[in-house]
């Protein structure tokens, strides 16, 4: 290797260390721990030494290690991601966004690696000026790593000053992107990068004087002041003042903001006004309550991950009502470290770099990856001190070659204990006890969850169409209507109306709900049996007559409420009544659909043309890929099919140009892959709304069919659609080539572990559960891969990242919970480990440590109250 290369010296380190570990020549190689079921010496050594890190010495040097991907020999950190090279390799080219956040996460923690990181400051130096519009994002953050690179020692000191004292300028020139002038402003709406602007003006301004390059500053004092003017009681400072229900709506501003007027409380004397700073002063009293309402309303994931980073900066001063900063800050970092050894799917912390005006890292080569690489990046800094800290740097003094050993010892751990798990999950038996397993503890954290009143605390509490949601999951999962935790939910519910369903995504869930409450009605009415248009309706009629009459008003009152947040023009936005303005999406969309098709098998009234002009819709919609063609999916009916077909005669010696003959199934013709986007009428794709876009127009197959409405064309184009969407979904979620290198993927490249997006798993796993769909492209056994997955990611106390509705769409995937299609036969997609019927404990007793063991395929859970 180059010894200008980073991490050079730490190569021969490494290579000393595992020519340690090795045997002796003429010794036997330890055999992988899976197979002999004890470590090698490596894992042992490395495990001691792991062992003895503080949980914050481990959490930065695993986030280190994500972030660097040094390189052991031939065996990288992580997988072959393109979001970020091995910093070892990136020597050339200016500094990307993502990469200027990495460099500035190392800088941070401290480390001594002077000449190791000269190349990247003289990539960073080499780098063209950035623009300072419409967002003060770059500049800040190249001011801040320089900042970080300066405190450290470097020898690049004057071109990096003289760097700053340009950046600062351009900042100062800058006076629109703070203003209503800026292009993240309207008579409506003040976008997450405005508050970010004016967070990122005052990091720039107080790193400017503290390098005596200012004295003061008036342009962000007129900043504070129009900063200060946007503030609302109880709500604090929010980009729609009656519709922040979003992260970058609400959450996103607020943090910035504060952060702002935090920084403005610290500045040196006569850097700004005394009025500005005592009215500032006074608006942060106010802090506290708008720190708890936050707290209530996004719950455990309001300062994860990169928002610790703003949180550590605001908390040294504020903190929730009720708790002392010092301590608030102390135990956001006791959650934080612990989260970075075990990485939630970064659910709030997703749309932060884009909110803080990085907004091009969608636009990479890995968008999934990049994300979660620059939010990883803003983590570190967040467990370094923060955006702006004085702190003693946690790695200072430690030489590479000492940082570098436990960077192995990590890598060395985390993947041997991976390939431990996957040696494990080679049996299906295993797997059905697993699911069972974890279906009965995630049911049980759920049920915890719920208060007096019979609603649920946790994540989103305000949202509660989310109760809703907990509420339909215990029902797929066993808890029969006359179990107590389902009675309070059900009258939690009925209490509130149609008050629940104020947005599409509730009012959908609420009517999903409804649907399995009402099951053993729909039974009885036929519904399930109709085969004709004359019995289905029937059947829908009888279905509407045996529903209580509060709750058949309250299902019609939410089809109506679908009905007004439906654009002119077809596709559904986040609010009912005309609140959106024309906004429309496809994940909103998707959810209305799912209302529609549950409130149709509830009897309520749903017009056909509902149905039939989404269809054409999500058709003209449609977007190609590049991806060659694809073998369509394998239904379980087919699979039995073709698995008890006769063997195809050998091809003849002399054929050299025959084929070899493709099973007896729908596979054996080829579609061309393609998919939907998240906005309506927009070209492109992605993973979780190609998937919404094969269930909603499963809906609509169905429906249309059922109702004998259904045109031979647009039939034709309805299941050609659904199966290239298909097509495309096995590809993005399990194929070895596609963006994020198959996303539900059990083990990605070099035996890392892939983290899981639950919402886009539940998008999955119900679009192939709607159309029966059993393997994706003939080979991707979609069920198994992420069952394993789900079954790896569980917390010890049932949940799925500490969260409710997260717990929820994992026990909804394991259930195989999709809504059901009458119009066509389908196939248990998975043996059913847990009968619908069987009773399920209200109030569980603590559950036991998870482990993977043999056991039975399935079985309800004893209740421990029973006799």
């Amino acid at each position: 290797m180059n010894p200008t290369k980073l991490l050079a010296t730490l190569a021969v380190f490494l290579a000393v260390l595992g020519a340690s570990l090795r045997p002796a020549a003429g010794q036997e190689a330890p055999k992988p721990a899976a197979e002999t079921e004890k470590p090698s010496a490596e894992f042992t050594l490395a495990k001691e030494r792991v062992g003895k890190l503080t949980s914050r010495e481990r959490a930065i040097y695993t986030l280190l290690l994500r972030l660097i991907r040094p390189r052991f020999g031939n065996d990288t950190a992580v997988g072959d991601s393109t979001a970020l090279r091995p910093l070892e390799d990136a020597i050339g080219g200016p500094l990307s966004n993502l990469e200027l956040l990495r460099l500035w996460a190392v800088l941070e923690t401290g480390i001594s690696a002077r000449r190791e990181l000269d190349g990247q400051l003289r990539r960073l130096i080499d780098s063209p000026m950035p623009s300072a519009e419409p967002s003060l994002a770059r500049c800040g953050a190249e001011v801040l790593a320089i900042r970080a690179a300066l405190r450290t020692g470097t020898g690049h000191k004057l071109a990096l000053e003289d760097r700053v004292k340009a950046l600062v300028g351009a900042v100062d020139k800058s006076v629109q992107v703070t203003t209503l002038q800026s292009a993240f402003a309207s008579n409506t709406l003040l976008k997450p990068q405005w508050f970010a602007n004016h967070m990122w003006r005052a990091l720039v301004v107080r790193a400017a004087a503290d390098m005596k390059l200012v004295e003061k500053s008036k342009q962000w004092e007129r900043d504070l002041d129009l900063l200060l003017r946007a503030f609302a009681p109880i709500s604090g400072f929010t980009a729609l003042r009656e519709q922040a229900r979003d992260n970058s709506n609400d959450l996103h501003c607020n943090l910035f903001a504060w952060a702002a007027l935090q920084l403005s409380q610290e500045a040196p004397e006569k850097l700004l006004g005394k009025a500005t700073i005592t009215e500032a002063a006074r608006k942060i009293k106010s802090s506290g309550e708008v720190l708890a309402r936050l707290g209530n309303t996004y719950d455990l994931d309001t300062f994860a991950m990169g928002q610790l980073s703003i949180a550590m900066l605001i908390g040294r001063t504020m903190a929730p009502t009720g708790t002392e900063p010092a301590k608030w800050r102390e135990r956001l970092l006791a959650d934080c470290e612990r989260e970075a050894v075990e990485p939630p799917p970064v659910p709030a912390a997703f749309v932060l770099p884009f909110d803080l005006g990085f907004d091009d890292i969608r636009y990479l080569t890995s968008p999934m990856e990049a994300v979660e690489a620059a939010d990883q990046a803003l983590y570190l800094i967040g467990i370094c001190g923060g955006l702006w800290s004085n702190e003693a740097r946690p790695l200072a003094g430690k030489e590479l070659p000492e940082v570098g050993m436990l960077l192995h010892c990590i890598h060395t751990v985390e993947s041997t204990e991976q390939k431990i798990r996957v040696a494990l999950h080679g049996n299906d038996e295993r797997l059905n006890a697993a699911v069972s397993d974890a279906i009965e503890r995630g049911c049980r954290y759920i049920a915890n969850q719920q208060v007096e009143g019979g609603s649920f605390e946790g994540d989103n509490g305000k949202a509660v169409g989310r109760h809703a949601l907990c509420v339909l999951t215990l029902l797929h999962s066993g808890y029969e209507r006359s179990n107590p935790t389902v009675k309070r939910g059900m009258n939690y519910m009925t209490r509130h109306g149609t008050a629940l369903g104020s947005y599409s995504y509730e009012a959908g869930i609420i009517l999903m709900m409804f649907q399995k409450y009402y099951e053993p009605e729909a039974v009885k009415a036929g519904m399930f049996t109709a085969r004709t248009a004359r019995d289905y309706a029937r059947a829908r009629e009888a279905m509407s007559k045996s529903l209580p009459a509060d709750h058949r008003e309250i299902i019609q009152s939410l089809v109506h409420m679908l009905n007004s947040a439906r654009h002119p023009r077809s596709g559904w936005g986040y609010n009912v009544g005309n609140g959106d303005a024309g906004w429309r999406d496809n994940s909103n969309s998707q959810y209305a659909m799912l209302g529609y098709k549950a409130a149709s098998l509830l009897g309520a009234e749903v017009r056909d043309d509902i149905f039939t002009e989404e269809a054409k819709r999500l058709i003209a919609d449609f977007s190609p890929s590049n991806y060659e063609a694809q073998p369509r999916a394998v239904r379980a009916e087919e699979l039995a099919r073709a698995q008890n077909a006769p063997e195809p005669a050998p091809a003849k010696e002399t054929d050299a140009t025959a084929k070899p003959k493709t099973p007896a199934t729908s596979a054996g013709s080829d579609v061309a892959p393609g998919g939907w986007s998240y906005n309506c009428n927009r070209e492109g794709f992605t993973l979780q709304m190609t998937a919404a876009g094969v269930s909603s127009l499963m809906v609509c197959l169905d429906e249309l069919k059922m109702r004998a409405v259904l045109e031979a064309d647009l039939e034709r184009r309805i299941r050609d659609h659904i199966e290239r969407g298909l097509a495309l979904t096995g590809l993005l979620g399990f194929g070895d080539k596609a963006p994020f290198y198959g996303e539900f993927k059990r083990v990605a490249p070099e035996g890392q572990q892939v983290r899981v997006n639950l919402y886009n798993m539940y998008s999955v796993e119900r679009a192939c559960v709607m159309t029966g769909a059993l393997l994706l492209c003939a080979k991707y056994d979609w069920y198994r891969t992420m069952a394993w997955q789900l079954v790896d990611t569980q917390r010890r106390g049932g949940s799925w990242y500490d969260r409710v509705t997260d717990t929820c769409w994992a026990v909804l995937c394991l259930r195989c919970a999709g809504l059901p299609v009458i119009s066509e036969p389908r196939t248990p997609i998975t043996p059913d480990v847990r009968k619908p019927g069987d009773k399920m404990p209200e109030k569980p007793a603590e559950p036991k440590k998870p482990v993977i063991t043999e056991g039975p395929k399935g079985g309800a859970p004893k209740d421990p109250n029973a006799k």
